[in-house]
């Protein structure tokens, strides 16, 4: 069974015109609140609505309902409604501003051959071209009338060489010619360790081997590196640079000539000595330094290390002296 609507009494809506005036009153509010929403209170059983902010303090009346009072929200804009029919077509608008020019679109496929075109008028006369490749030569003409004597040409090129003579006589003997600078004929070095001295010529750095032609000459240079551990020292070493032929003796290049060594206590010493070696015959000879103890001093030589020698054979050298 429905519930008949009653008319409300004229106290009622007088409470509520009051209150609804004296709740308005109270405070400024935010209506409507953030996001455009607003918050309403309607009266139970008679309807009238009023808007409340409920960011006021709960001590405002105005921030809440009573409990004669129901609360609820809704927004300034409705929810969406139901699409509406299709309108009829518009007139057409008008003509549009003209457009930038578009991108170039790709080559089109290659058209059909056209029918070949009447010959056009004769053009001007274009610029020479270039000078073209020289012409064959071309059917001897007709002799000329004979020319005047010309000058000489110029002489021609040497003919090739023709058959040898007969040999002929003997010539005379010519002058001796200067001598030729002095050349190398051979160099070389050796090494080996130093032997000990005796009281017997011998040679104590490594003899290194030449061979002479007649009128050669040959540059000796030969260290020995000797010394002694004996408290007393060594001495009474001579030391000479000397050859030996194959075969034949050991014999000092100039005898008169030698360097008497002596070394004290704990020394090692290599001696070093040059010479020049001239007016040897042909042949093949060992060269070096030899030495010999002589009996005016102690053989104490007991301490020995490397020793080398070079040679140089000279063909055509001028002997300083």
């Amino acid at each position: 069974m429905r519930r008949k609507w009653q008319r409300p009494s004229r106290r009622v809506l007088g409470a509520s015109a009051v209150l609804f005036i004296v709740l308005g009153g109270i405070a400024y509010a935010t209506i409507p609140g953030s996001a455009g929403i607003y918050t309403a209170c309607r009266l139970k059983e008679v309807g009238t609505i009023r808007l409340i902010d409920p960011t006021l303090p709960s001590s405002n009346l105005q921030s809440h309902c009573t409990n004669l009072e129901v609360q609820f929200t809704f927004n300034t804009q409705g929810q969406q409604g139901v699409p509406g029919l299709k309108g009829d077509k518009g007139d057409p608008g008008a003509a549009g501003a003209k457009g930038d020019k578009g991108d170039p679109g790709p080559a089109g496929a290659a058209g059909a051959k056209g029918d070949k075109g009447d010959a056009g008028a004769a053009g001007a006369d274009g610029a020479p071209g270039a000078k073209g490749d020289k012409g064959e030569a071309g059917a001897d003409g007709a002799p000329g009338a004979k020319g005047d004597k010309g000058e000489a040409g110029a002489a021609g090129a040497a003919g090739a060489p023709g058959a040898p003579g007969a040999k002929g006589d003997k010539g005379d003997k010519g002058d001796k010619g200067d001598t030729g600078p002095a050349a190398i004929a051979a160099v070389g070095t050796r090494r080996a360790l130093t032997s000990a001295p005796s009281s017997t010529l011998s040679f104590l750095a490594p003899g290194l081997p030449v061979t002479l032609t007649a009128g050669q000459q040959v540059v000796v240079t030969s260290s020995a590196t000797l010394g002694t551990n004996t408290a007393a020292g060594a001495s009474g070493l001579r030391i000479w640079i000397c050859y030996q032929p194959t075969g034949g003796a050991l014999t000092m290049a100039h005898s008169g000539d030698w360097i008497d060594v002596q070394a004290v206590a704990n020394t090692l010493t290599p001696y070093t000595m040059t010479d020049t070696v001239t007016g040897l015959a042909a042949g093949g000879y060992t060269v070096g330094l030899c030495g010999q103890q002589s009996s005016f001093g102690a053989n104490n030589w007991n301490v020995f290390n490397w020793a080398y020698t070079t040679a140089q054979v000279l063909s055509g050298a001028t002997i300083l002296s």
